[in-house]
Order: structure tokens, then sequence, then C-alpha cells
């Protein structure tokens, strides 16, 4: 998203992104120490930390509507984000199921929807980052008969 400036190249759109890569940090270093020793006790700075991961979560969904919005991604892959972010409630509603349907719904949902997303990324997404579209500094609004003068 930061390649392409998915969110657009104002200061909100950076903004958003710079948000959820505290969040991302944040739930970096609550799973270290995890992965270290899964039956590491729950206390001190990994109960700070542990909020962190749903607000990640959570946090994409904002950050999928300014894409979709914004429209620098060709659709399918604008939608996917928000299809994806959508995780939380999926998982409150199917949290009304028993555990094994639950689990089943949850891991469909991740697979499809981060699947799809990743996918699309690779396909479509990722080539406008390595031709260069998308990382302008500004986004340059070509004035009316002057060939490469751009204003704001």
């Amino acid at each position: 998203m930061w390649a392409t400036r998915a969110t657009g190249a104002s200061r909100w759109g950076r903004l958003a992104l710079g948000i959820e890569m505290l969040f991302l940090a944040g739930a970096i270093a609550w799973t270290i120490p995890y992965l270290i020793d899964p039956d590491r006790p729950f206390e001190g700075i990994l109960v700070v930390l542990d909020v962190v991961w749903p607000l990640s979560v959570a946090w994409l969904i904002p950050i999928a509507i300014v894409v979709a919005r914004v429209r620098r991604w060709p659709s399918p892959g604008r939608w996917a984000p928000l299809v994806a972010s959508l995780l939380i409630p999926v998982d409150l509603i199917a949290s009304q199921a028993d555990e094994w349907p639950r689990l089943i719904v949850f891991a469909t949902y991740l697979s499809l929807s981060y699947g799809t997303l990743g996918v699309l990324i690779a396909r479509d997404i990722a080539p406008l980052a390595h031709a260069g579209r998308g990382l302008p500094r500004h986004d340059p609004v070509p004035s009316a008969g002057a060939s490469g003068v751009a204003i704001r």
C-alpha cells in the first residue's frame, strides 16, 4: 500500500498507514516472546501489547475504505482489502456457533480473503510499484495545454 500510495498522497493517507505500521510493530513485539516460549506468563508489557492485535485488524477497515475510495489500485484489487479486513465481524458472527464450525468459518474466510488479496497484489498491484506508478511525492495534475508541467 505504501509503495503504490494506495491510500493517496494526502497527509491522512500517509498517517493511516503509519498508524497501522505502529499497530503491526506492537503485534509483532507481542508475538516474538510467545514464539520463543509459548508457555510464557501473560503479564507486564505483554498485557498492554495484547490489545494491538485486534486494533491492527480493526484499523484495516478504515484503511480498506480509503483504498477503495482513492482508486489507485485496479479493481478487484481495490476491494480485496475491504473484504479481508472484515475478518473481525465475520469472526463475531461465527462465534455464535460451536467451536469447530467457528474455526472452520474463521479459517476459511481468513484463507480465502487474504489468499485472494495476496494473489491480486502479486498479479495486479505489485507491477504498479515496480513500474514506479504511484510513487511520486505529489499527485501531478497537468495544466491545460502545458505538456509536462504539473500544478496542484
